[in-house]
């Protein structure tokens, strides 16, 4: 291939972008759209992401899930030698994952961007800014994952990353700036009461945790509606409780480092972890440093809040606390090392993808609860757990006027490696979308499409639909179950919870999706193909605009055809179930004991 001379620019931040070189973008998410009068004019061109190639991904994902398992267990032994303990592999893996799971797959991202660069691109320059990093660091796996996101972490990333290739033949530029501002975090998810509602209802529950019983299932969090969960817990003989106060982080975000100890964990790590290649020897070199400092600074003070608790219990449930809250990890570890079962609850699903998150949910759990059939070991299929008893299942029956198109959209930079859309590439939904529209002939349907962006991580999708459209094509001040009471047919755009949701709403739904992103489980295939046949499921969006041309004066009729109602019963049959007797299910389950 025939190399061509440009400036490499890595990220958004426009102070690394020259004056009028011709740039190569490292990928689409340099180019902020609210942004775009900045580099329009420019000469540039976008290098495509190396996980365009979805075999290259899936091939990419085995091996990095085969690194992980190896860093775990060198790990394991690491922080048993820094804290002066003894714990199992899975103890370790309650706290090190999910942060770790993500970490290796957002370093081997970013080499491989600039590997490819590369090898097909004559670099003659780059620019380095000169700006002091925070030298704290993450308290959380969420925090973790907010920086990864970061347009300067990754600017600093990826000049450390090029430095590792000193015979390429290009320059570093430094440029000497007193401010800058960075883009593309998202928010944490860890739990924060912050309004009225919030602390009032926090306050309530430290109150009733007076009068919990600690030995028997412990609910991390809200796992159900409130109402629901209250009822699961009385039929239980429990008082209802959330334990927010112990999955809550009152930390900092940042803390500082405690470089002696992080110092002799990277020394261990180096002699003791057999790298294969440059990449496992970069990787390693950085990743004591950058972990969170619940796993160094912070773990001796953490477990000592962990043991001070009076809560024993049987069992542990948790929907996402086991990702977020990294008190509620030491401690669930510690009681798990005890012998309570560690049982964790999907919190969404429809058409589960062929690889995600490294499987590490089942690692750690007992048992996995799960929507859909079993199809690992360990899962134990019950009723959604995050519908039960919800106003979903009793929309009302009043007047339905719109086509409801809910959109997707993925963070900028990849921070896992998973079977779906990675960087730029949720901008085929967005394409997808707009050729639905343009070839829809019925005016009146046309002009009933209201889109639902979904909550913007970084790609403006609704300034873009807006741009093209107008603002009345856009519908975003409602919560999505209000948006389906009125919808009079509901598409969805990728294959997960917002599928299963509108799908047990009783609305018509659709899935518009781009097949060549997201790889299915083997598992799902047989269902894909019934929702297909039966015109649920389309993966062209013509094809689409001519089906909903065809139904829009009466969906309903189509909804509750024989072809149609076979496929409900199949998607309710494989993939989602939530029987009235939903919370009776979950309490004779945790009556009975058997996980």
């Amino acid at each position: 291939m025939l190399k061509k001379e440009l400036l490499l620019v890595t990220t958004a931040l426009e102070e690394t972008w020259g004056v009028d070189e011709d740039i190569l973008f490292l990928g689409e998410w340099c180019r902020g759209y609210l942004r775009r009068e900045k580099y329009e004019y420019r000469k540039h061109e976008v290098l495509s992401h190396h996980w365009g190639d979805r075999e290259k991904l899936e091939t990419d994902e085995s091996n990095l899930r085969r690194l992980h398992d190896e860093l775990l267990v060198a790990m394991r032994s690491i922080l048993n030698e820094v804290h002066d303990v003894n714990f199992s592999k899975r103890y370790w893996q309650i706290i090190l994952d999910p942060w770790l799971v993500s970490y290796v797959a957002v370093i081997f991202d970013r080499w491989e961007s600039i590997r490819v660069v590369l090898d097909e691109y004559e670099v003659t320059k780059t620019f380095s800014l000169d700006v002091n990093i925070n030298t704290k660091v993450p308290r959380d796996y969420a925090t973790s994952v907010e920086l990864c996101l970061s347009d300067l972490w990754n600017h600093h990333l990826f000049l450390d990353i090029l430095n590792q290739n000193p015979a390429t033949d290009y320059e570093v530029v430094p440029s000497d700036i007193n401010s800058i501002y960075d883009v593309g975090t998202v928010p944490t998810v860890t739990f924060e009461p912050q309004s009225l509602k919030w602390r009032a209802l926090y306050f309530l529950d430290k109150v009733l945790g007076k009068f919990a019983n600690d030995s028997g299932v412990f609910f991390a969090g809200q796992i159900f509606p409130f109402a629901t969960q209250a009822r699961l817990q009385i039929g239980l003989g429990q008082v209802p409780h959330f334990n927010f106060a112990l999955v809550k982080d009152g930390r900092p975000k940042y803390v500082v480092s405690n470089k002696p100890l992080r110092q002799k964990a990277a020394l261990l790590l180096r002699d003791n972890f057999l790298t294969k290649d440059k990449f496992e020897s970069f990787l390693i070199n950085r990743l004591i440093y950058d972990a969170p400092s619940h796993l160094f600074e912070d773990f001796d003070a953490l477990r000592r809040t962990a043991l001070a608790s009076a809560s024993y219990p049987s069992s542990i449930v948790s929907s996402h606390y086991h990702w977020s809250s990294e008190p509620f990890k030491i401690w669930s570890a510690e009681r798990t090392e005890l012998g309570a079962k560690l049982l964790t609850v999907e919190h969404g699903g429809a058409l589960h993808p062929r690889f995600d998150s490294m499987d590490f949910e089942c690692d750690i759990s007992d048992k996995k609860l799960v929507w859909c059939q079993p199809f690992e070991a360990n899962h134990i299929r019950l009723p959604a757990a995050k519908v039960a008893g919800s106003r979903l299942l009793n929309l009302d029956a009043g007047p339905r006027d719109y086509c409801l198109i809910v959109g997707f959209e993925n963070p900028r930079y990849v921070y896992r490696a998973t079977a779906a859309p990675h960087a730029g590439q949720c901008l085929t939904m967005y394409s997808n979308v707009l050729e639905l529209i343009s070839n829809i002939a019925n005016t009146d349907l046309k002009e009933s499409i209201k889109i639902r962006p979904y909550p913007n991580v970084g790609w403006d999708l609704e300034a873009r639909f807006e741009d093209v459209l107008g603002k009345s094509f856009i519908q975003n001040d409602r919560n999505l179950y209000e948006a389906f009471n009125s919808a009079k047919v509901i598409i969805c755009t990728y294959p997960n919870t917002t599928l299963s949701e509108g799908l047990i709403s009783g609305r018509p739904t659709l899935l518009l999706y781009e097949k060549s992103l997201w790889e299915l489980h083997d598992h799902f295939k047989p269902l894909l193909e019934v929702l297909r046949r039966a015109k649920i499921v389309h993966d062209d969006p013509v094809s689409l605009s001519k089906h909903l041309d065809k139904i829009w004066s009466d969906p309903e009729s189509w909804w509750s055809s024989n072809d149609v109602l076979r496929a409900r019963e199949a998607f309710s049959d494989m993939a989602i179930s939530v029987p009235k007797d939903a919370i009776q299910t979950w309490v004779k389950f945790f009556k009975a004991g058997k996980y």
